[in-house]
């Protein structure tokens, strides 16, 4: 089977919806998730940020029992400095099942604490083209 890996990527300075948006090509299911954040400037306790990637248009997060997020990352500095710093995280989550309809649309919401001066995030999607899900998705 072919695979197709799609790209999101966003750069920030405040919490932002539907921060890129992607249309999946063709059927497929989504296999791999390669996630990655840095928050750059982040220069008090509790500065940071998060990404999610969704179906929704909408961020699911802080929402409790959401059928349309699947990947999730958050990061925060942990320490007091006087001067600007990088913090970063990533998810990377293989083995996964989740079915992908051709022209879906997929997004990614990028969450902005306290006073960072960029949130960069950029997250790539491992679909394998034309496979089937071994189940149904609920949206």
């Amino acid at each position: 089977m072919a695979m197709t890996v799609y790209k999101l990527a966003a750069s920030v300075s405040a919490t932002t919806e539907a921060a890129a948006s992607l249309d999946v090509r063709r059927d497929g299911v989504l296999t791999a998730i390669s996630l990655r954040m840095s928050v750059s400037g982040a220069d008090a306790l509790g500065d940071g940020g998060s990404a999610e990637v969704s179906f929704s248009s909408v961020s699911g997060m802080g929402v409790n029992d959401t059928l349309n997020s699947f990947a999730h990352v958050r990061t925060v500095q942990s320490f007091l400095t006087t001067g600007g710093a990088a913090v970063e995280d990533r998810q990377e989550t293989g083995g996964l099942n989740i079915a992908v309809a051709g022209g879906e649309r997929i997004y990614l919401h990028v969450g902005v604490a306290a006073a960072p001066s960029t949130v960069i995030v950029n997250c790539y999607l491992y679909v394998e083209d034309g496979a089937r899900s071994l189940r149904d998705r609920t949206r």
